[in-house]
């Protein structure tokens, strides 16, 4: 699967789950979330109630992985990392940062 992304949330939920479930059934498996702000920044206004949503689905399927002991690896890519949800980000172990280069050479 390509995109967890919907522009209804509980397309990204059941999307969330999907992926999870196929990584489970796969493992050795490496789960790769690019632009993972987007799901798992918290919502505000109108919307706030179904991002938690999908916040809470990804932090409840890492304590699944964690829990079952499986080869699963989640990586979390974010040009953002101010904007994502503090519960949800201190699920993910290790954070690595990059600096941007003011010029490519």
């Amino acid at each position: 699967m390509s995109s967890v992304g919907s522009t209804l949330v509980c397309g990204t939920v059941k999307n969330l789950r999907a992926i999870f479930i196929a990584a489970k059934q796969c493992a050795p498996a490496v789960v790769f979330l690019d632009e993972c702000d987007v799901i798992l920044t918290p919502g505000s206004g109108d919307n706030a109630a179904d991002r938690n949503e999908a916040i809470r689905d990804f932090q409840t399927e890492l304590s699944e992985l964690a829990k079952q002991e499986t080869e699963v690896v989640v990586i979390g890519a974010t040009n953002y990392p101010g904007r994502l949800d503090p519960a949800a980000a201190g699920r993910l172990l290790e954070k690595l940062h990059f600096p941007q280069h003011s010029s490519i050479q």
